[in-house]
């Protein structure tokens, strides 16, 4: 009897094992925005490895405007966000809640930086980029948002350093396999990302 429950518990083990524990997962449960929370809470070394792997960081060029991050942020990295982000007070019955009442979006988070040379006449420059998102094929956000980021110089003034570009995605049309994020200048350079979302939750 004693070797047959071992074996059956090692069944099991390795059952769990071969179930992929950190793929893109939506919808969420409640113990999922649970699990969320409490590692957003934590706002250690763990909470910020977390949100570490959601995130490109892109080489330097000679270009001007050039995209220095992509991050892809799933319901699930926006419920740890919030959670990191709150004030004291905040539970996890109120992230619940705020997951329930949210609209279900993957945000994907691009933010460009200005050449520090040029004096930045338009502040609206970002516009004139394409931005697409895509799996088996293209998907097209149900918004695109973005602003110019401004740095305080001495003297109470300020110069625009970069801007920072949302690209809303309906999180039911998305897949747990590889998103590839491409940003096209005016002058038609590429510059992609991509996110393997088989291991990011």
């Amino acid at each position: 009897m004693r070797k047959v429950a071992r074996g059956i518990i090692a069944l099991l083990s390795a059952g769990c094992l071969a179930v992929p524990t950190s793929a893109y997962d939506y919808p969420l449960s409640n113990q999922a925005v649970r699990e969320g929370y409490f590692l957003g809470q934590r706002r250690d070394e763990s909470t910020a490895k977390f949100l570490a792997r959601y995130v490109k960081r892109l080489p330097a060029t000679k270009y001007p405007w050039q995209v220095a991050e992509v991050e892809v942020r799933t319901p699930y990295h926006q419920v740890v966000l919030r959670s990191r982000q709150s004030l004291p007070g905040y539970s996890a019955q109120q992230a619940w809640e705020e997951y329930r009442k949210r609209k279900p979006l993957i945000v994907v988070r691009v933010y460009m930086v200005a050449p520090v040379t040029q004096v930045i006449v338009n502040e609206n420059v970002w516009q004139q980029f394409r931005f697409h998102a895509a799996q088996e094929k293209e998907i097209h956000p149900s918004a695109v948002v973005g602003w110019p980021v401004y740095s305080i110089a001495g003297g109470g003034g300020s110069t625009i350093v970069g801007a920072e570009v949302h690209l809303e995605l309906d999180a039911a049309q998305v897949l747990s396999t590889p998103l590839r994020v491409e940003v096209k200048s005016p002058e038609g350079r590429v510059t992609t990302a991509e996110f393997d979302l088989s291991r990011l939750r």
